[in-house]
């Protein structure tokens, strides 16, 4: 039985029944398919179809044959109709790489192409995950630590790229052995991250530099730039390449314990995706908005960046760490805007701000007051009064001041 609600699927002979048992009662949305999209719909329609038929065959002893048998079958007739239909306009190369694909008799899977002198006598080294199919990491005990998983991607990669928000020393040092000789391999790294909240170790940047064919940028504008995102890209050669997209930043706790969803995609099951995050990580890349880090240009702006982003005010370094960025409302910036011309216009300095309960009349004011007043008058703060509110009307705040005594 059909279920209201949306559907996105291919109408074939059994849907098409069930449809048109339907009453006048409810009402279907159809659309024909594009052309430019139905090679896509009909190959998953076709992929899943098939999946269900190969799976029929599930006699242990000639599971694998029969398959293989119903897979060659499937691309020779395919051959016959391409030749029947098209006649003189079928392509003799796609006529080859149809002959090509037919499966071998042995029923074998290539796992590696590997360097002898280096192989020899090794077990080759791959990820636990299947590299051809997508998966979720969820931190579950029963699934491959994502630790282990990342470390053996590190290590069977030509390429690696991280963009990360924050980089703690506490989680690179986990990956820094599989970094470095990746690195003395010939393997390059990129990496991307922020000053954003001063949660990046200095430390941590310090040590990825000083790996060989690793570069590093940084942004330093936290204010424009929110990058929260988490990826890690493992880029092969052989077309097998495997990206992780997620909630875990490189920290000890992410890596290890923490409740952290990450996706597995397989550049063979998910090739548009990854596709896409290919050319927004080189977008990324080549946005100046990321600088290089080289540590004798720029050793000093990010200590400096980091502390300014972990203290109240860049140049207030005795202040309390914070990790929150609080933003006033649009009648509390009025209010603040009126404080700030009283003081350095008018120079008055003894000021009281009147305000309707709920306002935001005393933390909001006390974090965001602090660039009005010199450093020397902090500490005698304008008082905020509270005046209660009338019902659903609450009475505009207002600024009195006087000349100082």
């Amino acid at each position: 039985m059909l279920e209201t609600g949306l559907y996105e699927q291919v109408i074939d002979e059994y849907l098409n029944s069930e449809l048109s048992k339907l009453s006048e009662l409810w009402q279907t949305d159809k659309k024909k398919m594009d052309s430019a999209e139905s090679a896509v719909i009909l190959g998953r329609f076709m992929g899943r179809l098939l999946t269900r038929i190969l799976q029929y065959f599930d006699h242990s002893e000639t599971a694998v044959s029969d398959r293989v048998a119903l897979c060659n079958a499937i691309i020779h007739y395919t051959i016959r109709y391409l030749e029947s239909v098209a006649g003189d306009r079928f392509d003799p190369e796609l006529l080859a790489q149809l002959k090509g694909h037919l499966i071998h008799q042995e029923a074998e899977m290539l796992l590696a192409i590997l360097d002898a002198s280096r192989a020899a006598g090794k077990e080759p080294i791959r990820p636990e995950t299947p590299l051809s199919i997508s998966s979720l990491f969820t931190g579950d005990k029963r699934e491959p630590s994502m630790l282990a998983e990342l470390k053996k991607e590190i290590a069977t990669s030509d390429r690696v790229d991280f963009l990360v928000s924050f980089i703690k020393f506490s989680g690179l040092r986990l990956l820094l052995d599989d970094l470095r000789a990746f690195a003395m391999q010939g393997g390059r790294l990129r990496v991307i991250t922020t000053c954003y909240m001063g949660a990046t170790d200095f430390k941590a940047v310090q040590e990825l530099v000083e790996l060989p064919n690793t570069e590093v940028k940084i942004s330093y504008d936290t204010k424009t730039t929110r990058l929260h995102a988490k990826a890690y890209l493992f880029w092969r050669n052989t077309g097998f390449s495997t990206l992780y997209i997620g909630s875990s930043n490189i920290s000890e706790s992410a890596m290890t314990s923490g409740l952290e969803w990450n996706v597995k995609l397989s550049q063979q099951d998910a090739p548009n995706i990854v596709k896409k995050v290919e050319v927004t990580f080189e977008h990324y890349w080549n946005n100046p908005e990321f600088v290089t880090y080289i540590p004798q240009l720029h050793e000093q702006k990010l200590r400096q960046a980091l502390k300014a982003e972990r203290s109240w005010h860049a140049d207030d370094h005795s202040a309390l760490a914070h990790y929150f960025d609080i933003q006033p409302y649009y009648y509390q910036q009025e209010i603040l805007d009126k404080l700030q011309a009283e003081r350095e216009v008018h120079g008055r300095h003894r000021n009281l701000i009147v305000a309707a309960t709920g306002n935001g009349e005393n933390g909001h004011f006390r974090f965001r007051l602090s660039p009005v007043l010199p450093a020397k008058s902090r500490q005698a703060q304008p008082a905020a009064v509270r005046r209660p509110s009338q019902g659903n009307f609450a009475p505009k705040p207002v600024v009195f001041s006087r000349h100082s005594a």
